[in-house]
């Protein structure tokens, strides 16, 4: 007897050992599948970073992080999970790289804040003209999210600052498809429009992830719902109907953000936020303060942690007032002391030599876009030559003199690189122009044969001609704004 309960002590301890082991393993699974789908994400939004600047490396180390979560995807197929942790840790460590290079290179964040200011300014010159209250209402999250964006970067956060300007421009494009409507240059974007609508839709998730709104909860499982439904249509190459089922999407996800804004808590959660962002920094430079060995700098960064602790404790106080105040200071003396650490540490030879790279990299890649344009070779030869100076300075020792000739190097580099953007505008412009033009020549010159001699058409052809010879001495005088505007006025007397 004692014989048989034994073996079946034993039989039941091996069956719970099994069921342990294989609940762990799923659990570990989902896990990991949770972090694949992370880091997907994660290459889907540096991949649109690097899509900004197309002439810069970040396009290359993107392709890697994504090699990495193929063969992690791969090997956890395979079952082999320790090799599939492997290569989802290595993607991950890539993608740094990316936000790596957006912090310490000047250049880019110009570029970043020019983008970024361009959009919202298109979409503020389309909106004032309207009397469209909700892509006024649009407008204005743009607006919000650009200064977080900005908020972000000053903070030196680029990944927290991308995300946020992806909302931005989001935001700013469909305030201007408010005043325009449904167009079909729309349907040809739809790829942009499938990430941004998903970028919405994780920043909605992650806001309501502390919040028990049942209604917000409902309204975004609802609009993740319709997301799939307008990503099957799409794929079943129904463009126009995913277009509007992602018009719905987007409806519902500014229901989401208007249901937390508007709760009595929403500034509240506003500014806890903005206290999160502050130590999260403090936690970052902790490091870099105690290199740096400079006692100013550590009495400025010991002042920091008492201002964002004071702001802290007026905030768990409800006393939001006094903490908004304290933390505009603490804010103040963040930025005091990245300025500080970023010029002392400037000063060290491997991130000269790391600027110089990137430098040299820039200076290639507007060569190859260059302008045939005179002046702008002069200001390329310029730029070469500063470059070359840095690198002679670098070899020499002498930091600091490289450091000078880097920092006009990327101010130059920025104006030059401002200048072809703006003469491609103007190409593209004067292109549409005479495309315009030479559509109304065609229809002047080859009149259809119904035109009667007496009859209103006749008229209408008549003063059209006479409007195309106008637009053409505009043109041919490089007046080509008056050319546009006279060429559409006949345009539309021929076709109305």
């Amino acid at each position: 007897m004692k014989r048989s309960t034994h073996i079946l002590i034993v039989f039941l301890t091996m069956i719970f050992c099994a069921q342990f082991v294989l609940a762990q393993t799923g659990n570990h699974s989902g896990d990991f599948e949770r972090e694949l789908n992370r880091l997907q994400e994660k290459i889907q939004q540096a991949s649109q970073l690097a899509r900004l600047f197309p002439h810069s490396q970040l396009s290359e180390i993107v392709q890697s992080a994504r090699k990495q979560y193929q063969l992690a995807k791969q090997a956890y197929l395979q079952g082999r999970l320790i090799k599939a942790r492997s290569h989802l840790k290595l993607g991950f460590g890539i993608l740094t790289r990316v936000y790596r290079a957006l912090r310490n290179n000047p250049f880019l964040k110009a570029k970043f804040k020019e983008a970024l200011d361009s959009k919202i300014q298109e979409a503020e010159m389309i909106v004032s003209r309207s009397q469209n209250p909700e892509a006024g209402k649009l407008l204005n999250r743009a607006r919000y999210y650009r200064q977080r964006a900005y908020q972000f970067a000053n903070f030196n956060q680029p990944e927290l600052a991308y995300k946020h300007y992806l909302l931005a421009i989001f935001f700013a494009d469909n305030a201007m498809n408010a005043v325009r409507g449904e167009t079909t240059d729309n349907i040809a974007n739809l790829d942009r429009y499938f990430e941004n609508s998903k970028s919405l839709l994780l920043q909605a998730g992650d806001l309501l992830k502390e919040n028990f709104n049942s209604t917000a909860r409902d309204i975004l499982r609802h609009a993740e719902f319709n997301f799939r439904q307008a990503r099957r249509l799409y794929e079943e190459h129904r463009p126009r109907l995913a277009m509007q089922k992602l018009q719905v999407v987007n409806r519902l996800l500014y229901r989401v953000l208007d249901l937390l804004e508007k709760r009595p808590g929403a500034m509240t959660e506003r500014l806890e936020s903005d206290i999160a962002v502050v130590e999260e920094s403090i936690s970052e430079l902790r490091a870099r303060v105690n290199d740096s060995n400079d006692p100013a700098i550590q009495r400025l960064y010991e002042r920091l942690v008492f201002l964002t602790a004071a702001a802290k404790q007026k905030y768990q106080a409800q006393n939001t007032l006094a903490a908004r105040q304290q933390l505009r200071i603490a804010n103040r003396l963040l930025l005091q002391i990245q300025r500080r650490l970023d010029h002392t540490s400037d000063l060290s030879g491997s991130r000269i030599r790391e600027q110089l790279q990137t430098a040299r990299f820039m200076l290639e890649a507007l060569k190859r876009n260059a302008l045939a344009d005179p002046v702008y070779q002069q200001l390329l030869a310029l730029l070469e030559n500063n470059l070359k100076t840095a690198e002679s300075a670098q070899k020499e020792g002498q930091s600091r003199q490289a450091l000078q000739h880097l920092k006009i190097f990327n101010s130059l580099a920025l104006k030059l690189d401002q200048m072809r953007t703006a003469q491609e505008k103007q190409t593209k412009t004067i292109e549409q122009v005479q495309k315009n033009l030479n559509r109304l020549k065609e229809m002047v010159e080859n009149p259809p044969a119904e035109v009667d001699a007496n009859g209103l058409q006749t008229i209408k052809y008549r003063n059209a001609k006479k409007l195309y010879q106008i637009a053409n001495e505009a043109f041919e005088k490089e007046n080509y704004h008056l050319c546009w505007k006279i060429t559409k006025m006949a345009l539309i007397l021929l076709t109305q």
